[in-house]
């Protein structure tokens, strides 16, 4: 499994490249949307920690944690561990993460954080699943159930 933190850190590391402004928000959406891409190649979990029911969607606490003092402005700098230590993933090492990265980064890069948020909230999304039945937690088995919507 991968840590969403050094995962967050990617994404980020690939958006300079391309001159992306990534908003923490728009950070939780894209992690979901490779989480949930990789877990409907694999039929497994990417990372540990599971997704939360916020208000705007899916939400990972501790990359929240991590960059909610950015609201809702683009993230500057990279996460850094205890030991001020900067990581990220080589998605090249693992064939079905690099296919849901590029997937989702094709597909969704562009979008902001509302559009990407709105699209969270969609019926039958593990988000409104998990909303609807006070769940609390997004259930791995909606998620990879979920189907693939694009902005109109």
């Amino acid at each position: 499994m991968k840590n969403p933190l050094t995962l967050s850190n990617t994404i980020l590391n690939i958006a300079r490249s391309y001159n992306i402004s990534i908003t923490p928000m728009k950070l939780q959406k894209l992690l979901y949307f490779i989480y949930k891409k990789y877990i409907q190649i694999t039929k497994q979990p990417l990372f540990a920690e599971r997704f939360e029911v916020w208000q705007f969607g899916p939400v990972l606490k501790n990359v929240y944690m991590a960059f909610n003092h950015y609201g809702n402005t683009p993230i500057k700098e990279f996460y850094k561990d205890s030991n001020d230590d900067v990581y990220v993933v080589n998605i090249d090492s693992d064939p079905n993460l690099k296919e849901a990265f590029e997937y989702v980064w094709d597909k969704y890069r562009e979008y902001d954080a509302i559009t990407l948020s709105e699209l969270t909230h969609l019926d039958n999304t593990a988000w409104s699943i998990a909303k609807n039945n006070n769940y609390g937690v997004l259930k791995d088995e909606d998620i990879q159930q979920e189907k693939w919507f694009a902005k109109s």
